[in-house]
């Protein structure tokens, strides 16, 4: 199967099963929750951001003011700090860029 494919039919399965998105979303938040306060602080993003861009070989990251912009992004509440609804926006959009682009790109072929 063409690997465009099948990584839609990944992200439309995600998409139309909320009690799957529900459990990425909290895997996820509770994978940056490192002091399980039930919210993402600003050092908590930060630490994961700079794990993931070393895990990826990204060299250099984001740096302080992409991470605070990125940070204020997700906080769409202005509580400084995100929370678990606020994480699954932010995914859920991400997931439907990705259906858009990946969509596009197979009518293309």
């Amino acid at each position: 199967m063409d690997e465009a494919k099948s990584n839609l039919d990944m992200v439309n399965v995600l998409l139309n099963n909320e009690k799957l998105f529900n459990q990425v979303v909290k895997t996820v938040f509770d994978s940056i929750d490192t002091d399980k306060s039930g919210s993402l602080e600003l050092s908590e993003m930060e630490s994961f951001m700079r794990k993931v861009c070393d895990e990826m070989n990204i060299k250099g990251g984001p740096n302080k003011t992409e991470i605070n912009e990125i940070f204020d992004s997700l906080d769409t509440d202005k509580s400084k700090s995100i929370g678990i609804d606020e994480m699954g926006t932010f995914l859920k959009k991400i997931l439907l860029d990705q259906q858009k682009a990946l969509t596009e790109s197979l009518l293309k072929k």
